[in-house]
């Protein structure tokens, strides 16, 4: 056990000798050229509950707990819910 611990521990701080092949024959310009427009769409999000500071809101099946600040799935920073027409919408930067 601890032989093990020791070798994790070292693997850890000083970390892999070379990098692995599969990231280093990655080529970031071919990364980019398979995007569809479907991964381009903006994600839709539905808000369950909000109390004006925080709220639940539903994306792809999942339940996330969201706060002032916080940075959703999109990529863009949530800073405000407002009601609107008896619904919740989410303010985002």
């Amino acid at each position: 056990m601890g032989v093990t611990a020791l070798g994790s521990a070292l693997y850890f701080f000083v970390g892999p000798e070379t990098t692995p092949s599969e990231i280093a024959a990655i080529d970031p310009a071919e990364v980019g050229a398979g995007i569809d427009a479907s991964m381009t769409a903006t994600p839709n999000f539905e808000i369950l509950f909000s109390d004006g500071d925080r709220g639940l809101m539903v994306f792809e099946g999942y339940v996330y707990v969201v706060r002032l600040g916080d940075k959703l799935p999109n990529g863009k920073r949530m800073i405000g819910f407002q009601k609107r027409d008896g619904n919740w919408a989410a303010v985002t930067l």
